[in-house]
């Protein structure tokens, strides 16, 4: 490792050979530090830091005063080895039956969980991998072009189908407003959504105006809540989904739609926080 590019090009072999490991579920992985370059150290440290299980290990090597520096010492013989340490004044004869080893095991972070799934599969650069561990310290930001039904969080285009869209519009709506949720209103108002931003002569539109109004109608007569909020339910939850699968667990709670409100009753909106833009 002599230039910048040497440097990278060890920092993403070592995460990728690391990821490439961790994937085995039957396989424990036992990581040293000792021995090598100290970014190779640190850079080895990182990625089972990033990729690291629960039954994954990291240790370093320590070695006794004054042998860890004599370059005529390799282990504690059984057997009576003196070797020179040091020059002039200073050298020492010791036996290497009197060094001491010990094997330190290193706690480590596992942000295995936090990071986004395409990082678990597939090639990634080191630098592209800590950008993404880094972004749940951002402040977050959630842009939607409902001309062009698309979605950006934290600089990630979140790959939504047509309908997540107009829910996830609708309670950003819901959000920048600041409305009350009402269910005896609660279809109607999405209703409304629904004509403002979809097409109405689309096939999707007209399945989900005539299963959103069939809902409505039970819900008059019957009162029952459960039947409006499980029409919502998938689509927020694939929601969620796909953010906690682009951006990780961690940057994705900053965006997630929550469940709220008394058991039976709840129901949708966006963290309180969150700041939006719309085109």
């Amino acid at each position: 490792i002599r230039s910048v590019e040497d440097n990278e090009a060890a920092a993403s072999f070592l995460t990728e050979r690391i990821r490439q490991l961790t994937e085995d579920p039957d396989a424990a992985l036992h990581v040293s530090l000792a021995g090598g370059r100290k970014t190779m150290g640190y850079y080895i440290g990182y990625a089972l830091s990033l990729y690291g299980r629960a039954q994954d290990r990291l240790s370093h090597v320590l070695v006794s005063s004054p042998f860890e520096n004599s370059w005529d010492f390799f282990y504690p013989t059984p057997y009576e080895r003196i070797i020179q340490i040091g020059s002039g004044e200073k050298t020492l004869l010791v036996d290497c039956r009197d060094a001491k080893i010990d094997m330190a095991n290193i706690p480590f972070v596992r942000l295995r969980d936090e990071l986004p799934t395409r990082f678990l599969s597939g090639k990634n650069g080191f630098s592209q991998i800590v950008e993404a561990a880094n972004r749940a310290l951002q402040p977050p930001l959630l842009q939607l072009d409902r001309r062009e039904f698309s979605v950006i969080a934290d600089d990630q285009p979140i790959a939504l189908t047509d309908m997540e869209f107009i829910v996830l519009y609708w309670l950003v709506e819901r959000h920048r407003e600041a409305r009350e949720w009402d269910w005896d209103t609660i279809g109607e108002d999405f209703l409304h959504t629904l004509k403002k931003v979809a097409n109405v002569y689309a096939d999707f539109y007209e399945r989900a105006e005539k299963a959103i109004k069939s809902n409505i109608k039970t819900y008059q007569k019957d009162q029952d809540v459960a039947l409006l909020r499980e029409y919502f339910s998938p689509h927020v939850s694939h929601i969620n989904k796909k953010l906690t699968g682009t951006l990780g667990k961690k940057a994705a709670e900053r965006y997630r739609v929550v469940s709220i409100g008394k058991r039976g009753s709840t129901y949708f909106v966006l963290p309180e926080s969150l700041p939006v833009e719309v085109q």
